[in-house]
């Protein structure tokens, strides 16, 4: 198993007989940072997300058993721990105040507000507000995000386009998005950011 940084794939672990993979993300809408290759034949199983779809509402016991025990095993975070690692590439700046969010697609663009989270150089994280099932078609689509900050000296303004690599659940219907930009803060705008924290 090895993750994807900066173009290279890092060694993680070796897996065995009876290992488990992808479950990261299974649970989760995230884009998968990790992946695995066979040195050798191998036999596996897998489950299409579909699955534990149909699952939560026709069998949500069994989807809470599978969830339950993919939950005690060693999460990826801890493995990147051990050995030193740091997915982020950038340093993240907490950052509050309201913004605009569009989302792209073929029928033109939807807007609607979110609530700052952290940015850093390389994407930026909101907090909006929407269905269990909206938030799932979120996974992966391509957004406009503006917000500026009048009082700043010089102000402060951002309009900048990303897509959308991870969506987490939070309390009464929160998600908190994780936005990847197409093209990277420019290095006086994070400064301006810093001196605002």
């Amino acid at each position: 198993m090895f993750y994807h940084k900066d173009k290279y794939g890092i060694f993680l672990k070796t897996l065995g007989p009876g290992d488990i993979a992808g479950d990261d993300t299974f649970f989760t809408h995230s884009a998968c940072t990790t992946s695995i290759t066979a040195h050798s034949a191998v036999k596996l199983s897998f489950l299409e997300k579909t699955v534990l779809q149909n699952w939560r509402t026709e069998a949500p016991n069994l989807a809470n058993k599978l969830q339950n025990y993919c939950a005690q095993r060693e999460p990826i975070k801890a493995v990147l721990q051990k050995k030193e690692l740091e997915r982020r590439v950038h340093q993240r700046y907490a950052l509050s105040g309201k913004a605009i969010i569009r989302i792209m697609d073929r029928r033109g663009m939807k807007g609607f507000k979110g609530d700052l989270s952290d940015i850093s150089a390389s994407g930026i994280s909101v907090i909006m507000n929407t269905s269990a099932k909206s938030a799932e078609l979120l996974l992966g689509c391509r957004l406009n995000i503006k917000f500026a900050r009048p009082a700043a000296i010089p102000e402060l303004k951002i309009d900048q386009d990303g897509r959308i690599v991870g969506i987490h659940s939070q309390m009464f219907n929160e998600y908190l998005i994780n936005v990847k930009w197409d093209e990277p803060l420019d290095n006086a705008t994070l400064e301006r950011i810093k001196l605002m924290g």
